[in-house]
C-alpha cells in the first residue's frame, strides 16, 4: 500500500481537483492510500463529500509563523512583473504592501530563496503526520499557499517526491517566486509553461502540461436540464436570463462598483430578462441599496464557513455546485464580468463575454479602477484572442449586450480559440494527464 498526501487548504482545490473525474480516477487505483490534509475547521465538509474506503481525512491546525510570513512577502517582492506593480499600488490587504520597500533587493536573490527557506525554516511542524502515514508522494495543489509550501518542504527533507500544481492563470505572474520548488511542476496550459521557464527559471524537464482536469465533465453538456434549473432559480423556463459575476469588496477601499453594475444592467436589460448575479464563491459583495426586484437574483454559491470576513469569505465548492456552474454557463445567454476566471469557463460553453472596462457611476482613481485589471499580465493572451469584448462605457456595454443577444454566435471563432489557448487540449483527458504525472512518480502506471 503506497500513500499520497493531498493538500488541500485554497477553497477551489475542492472544485478544481476533488471534484474533477481525477480524483475518482484516483481514488480508484489499487493499492494506493489517499489522505486528504485539510483545515481542521472543514472536517466535516470533506468527509460528507470525500471521504472513501482508501480516502482518509486528516484536518490540521495552520502553524504559521512570522517567519512564514516573512518569507510570503520576500518571494513576492521577488519578481517584477506588471501584475505586482499593479497589485502593490492597490495595496489590498492580503500582502504586506511595503514589502517591496524593504526587500527591493529581492529579485538579485530570487534564486536562493528556496535555499533561505530551508536554511531558515523549521522542518518537522507535521513530522506527526508524515510518521503516522509514511507518504510516497506529497501533491501540493496550491504552490504559492503556506500550508502547500510547508508540505513540500518536509517532503523534500524527508526524501519524499513532490508533486506542486500553479492552482490558477494568474499564480506565476501575481504570487511571487517560489519559496519551495517541487520535484515536478503541472501547469495547464503552454502559457503557464512558459512563464515557469521565463520568470521563474524552472527547467522544461520538471514541467507537465495537462490542461484543466474540472473541465472534463463539462464535455457531457449541463448537468441539470433547464427547466429543473429554472425551476429552482423561480423564473419560468422559456424566460432568459444573462450571468453578472461581480468583482468584489476585496478589489475595493468601498466597493460601490458592483452595486451601480447591477443597477446598470437590469436597466439595459429588456422587460422579460432576468439578471443572475454569482457573487464570487472568496469575496463578499456590497449589495445595499439594491432594490428588492424579482428580476434580480442574487445567487451565493458554495458552502460558506461562519468566520467569513468583511473583505473575505471562507468558501468550499462541492461537486454540486460544480454542477450548478456548469448548469448556469450552459442555461444563460451570455456574460458580463470583471476579470475572472469565468470568462473562460463562459467561452468552454460557447457563451459570448463582455468585460466591464468602466467604473460603472462612480469614478475611481486609478489604483482602484477597474481599468487597472486590464493590465494584468495573465489577461493579456484573453485580450489578444478576441474571445472576450471590453465594453468602455455605458452605452456601449448596451451595444454589445444587444449585439450578442440577437447573434450569439458572434466571436465564436475568437472564443473557442481563447479556450484552445487556455485549456491545453479541450479533449476530455486532462485528469488523464495529470493522474499519469501523480503515479509516475510514485511508480504506480
Amino acid at each position: 500500500m503506497k500513500t499520497i498526501f493531498i493538500i488541500c487548504f485554497h477553497p477551489l482545490i475542492s472544485r478544481n481537483i476533488l471534484s474533477a473525474p481525477f480524483f475518482k480516477i484516483l481514488a480508484g487505483v489499487a493499492g494506493l492510500r489517499i489522505v486528504l490534509v485539510v483545515s481542521e475547521k472543514k472536517i466535516d465538509f470533506f468527509e460528507k463529500f470525500y471521504q472513501k474506503d482508501n480516502v482518509i481525512i486528516e484536518g490540521i491546525p495552520r502553524k504559521l509563523n512570522e517567519a512564514d510570513y516573512l518569507f510570503k512577502d520576500l518571494a513576492a517582492a521577488a519578481i517584477r512583473t506588471r501584475t505586482r506593480k499593479l497589485i502593490r499600488n492597490m495595496r489590498l490587504g492580503h500582502e504586506r504592501w511595503n514589502a517591496l520597500r524593504v526587500f527591493f533587493w529581492a529579485p538579485l536573490i530570487r534564486p536562493l530563496i528556496p535555499k533561505l527557506y530551508a536554511w531558515c525554516m523549521p522542518c518537522k511542524r507535521y513530522a506527526t503526520l508524515f510518521e503516522k502515514y509514511k507518504p510516497t508522494e506529497v501533491f501540493a495543489t496550491d504552490i504559492f499557499n503556506p500550508m502547500d509550501v510547508i508540505f513540500m518542504y518536509e517532503a523534500k527533507q524527508r526524501g519524499i517526491a513532490t508533486v506542486g500544481m500553479v492552482r490558477s492563470w494568474d499564480n506565476l505572474t501575481a504570487k511571487g517566486g517560489f519559496r519551495v520548488v517541487p520535484d515536478t511542476l503541472v501547469v495547464q496550459n503552454e502559457i503557464i509553461k512558459k512563464e515557469a521557464q521565463d520568470i521563474h527559471d524552472i527547467p522544461e524537464t520538471k514541467i507537465r502540461v495537462v490542461g484543466i482536469p474540472h473541465y472534463d465533465k463539462y464535455r457531457n453538456g449541463a448537468p441539470m436540464p433547464r427547466t429543473d434549473f429554472c425551476a429552482t432559480l423561480g423564473i419560468p423556463p422559456e424566460r432568459k436570463f444573462i450571468l453578472y459575476a461581480p468583482v468584489g469588496n476585496r478589489f475595493f477601499t468601498k466597493n460601490t462598483f458592483d452595486r451601480e453594475m447591477i443597477l446598470i444592467l437590469r436597466a439595459i436589460l429588456p422587460d422579460n430578462f432576468y439578471l443572475l448575479v454569482r457573487t464570487p464563491p472568496g469575496d463578499p459583495v456590497d449589495m445595499e441599496g439594491i432594490p428588492l426586484d424579482p428580476h434580480i437574483i442574487i445567487d451565493e454559491p458554495g458552502t460558506r464557513f461562519p468566520w467569513a470576513g468583511e473583505r473575505l469569505i471562507d468558501t468550499e465548492m462541492s461537486p454540486q455546485d460544480d454542477d450548478w456552474l456548469a448548469a448556469t454557463l450552459s442555461h444563460c445567454e451570455l456574460l458580463v464580468s470583471g476579470f475572472t476566471t469565468l470568462i473562460v469557463d463562459a467561452a468552454r460553453f460557447g457563451k459570448p463575454i463582455i468585460v466591464v472596462g468602466f467604473d460603472a457611476k462612480t469614478p475611481l482613481p486609478y489604483n482602484e479602477s477597474v481599468l487597472r485589471q486590464l493590465g494584468f499580465n495573465h489577461f493579456q493572451p484573453i485580450l489578444k484572442s478576441g474571445g472576450a469584448r471590453v465594453a468602455r462605457n455605458e452605452k456601449e456595454l448596451k451595444l454589445v449586450i444587444d449585439e450578442y443577444l440577437a447573434n450569439p454566435e458572434h466571436d465564436a471563432e475568437a472564443r473557442q480559440r481563447m479556450v484552445t489557448e487556455q485549456c491545453f487540449r479541450y479533449d476530455g483527458k486532462s485528469s488523464e494527464r495529470l493522474l499519469r504525472v501523480i503515479l509516475e512518480n510514485i511508480k504506480i502506471c
